[in-house]
């Protein structure tokens, strides 16, 4: 039987997006484990330093995640992080 982790880990991000919109802190724990990576590394190509990158990729899900109630749908998860990402980076 599949752990709820299994089963987290196989939601689309749109999915993952709508329970953490409920509540499901779990599922924007998901969220962060699947972008996390390609974020930082959007981060070090901008800034070109290994802590501001760490400290713009953190920001980043901390900003979504307080902004969830607005994220549209209109994009994919990603792309939301991504700009958020690219606009934090600019900001430095």
């Amino acid at each position: 039987m599949p752990s709820p982790l299994d089963r987290m880990a196989k939601l689309s991000d749109r999915d993952l997006v709508d329970r953490a919109r409920q509540g499901d802190l779990e599922a924007f724990s998901q969220l962060v484990r699947r972008h996390q990576p390609r974020i930082h590394r959007l981060a070090i190509h901008m800034l070109r330093d290994h802590a501001e990158a760490e400290d713009v990729a953190q920001e980043t899900f901390i900003r979504a995640y307080q902004a969830l109630a607005r994220f549209d749908g209109r994009s994919e998860p990603y792309t939301w992080f991504y700009r958020i990402t690219i606009n934090l980076s600019l900001n430095r």
